[in-house]
């Protein structure tokens, strides 16, 4: 699982870990910068091997359909969806997102 300051890299850039802004055990939202750009994002890690039901999944990629098919100003933009190396976890990267609840 993701942690504050820890670097990842990503197809669109290396991204720094600024704070977690919630967590589970099965789902990680982290504020991130994009080191090379200096453009703030937010980032979810989903844990497989974590896990309580598939339906967990299911709707993580609901959410991911549904963020590349919005083109609004006022809504995040979708930008990455990646699986780690070690084939646990399922990131995605949207801008705009609040980086408080």
């Amino acid at each position: 699982m993701i942690s504050k300051g820890e670097i990842l890299i990503g197809n669109n850039g290396h991204y720094k870990i600024l704070q977690l802004l919630h967590l589970s055990p099965q789902l990680i939202t982290a504020e991130a910068v994009n080191i090379e750009s200096d453009q703030k994002v937010v980032l979810k890690e989903l844990s497989l091997d974590k896990l309580l039901s598939w339906k967990v999944l299911d709707l993580f990629e609901r959410e991911v359909a549904t963020l590349r098919q919005l083109d609004h100003p006022q809504l995040p933009r979708y930008l990455n969806h990646c699986q780690k190396i070690n084939g646990k976890s399922l990131c995605h990267k949207a801008s705009g997102l609040a980086t408080k609840c």
